[in-house]
């Protein structure tokens, strides 16, 4: 049980300096479009009769 944990981990971390900073250059750019209140307002503001 402990392994498939593991392996389901093993992808997540970044370990070479092209990746990171792949991924603090990019970071801004998704929670601008993604983790904002406009970008999900859509769904949570949505009423029914």
């Amino acid at each position: 049980m402990y392994d498939v944990g593991k392996r389901g981990d093993s992808g997540k971390h970044i370990t070479r300096p092209l990746q990171q900073w792949f991924r603090d250059l990019t970071t801004p750019l998704f929670l601008k479009l993604f983790a904002n209140p406009k970008a999900s307002d859509w769904m949570y503001s949505y009423r029914t009769d």
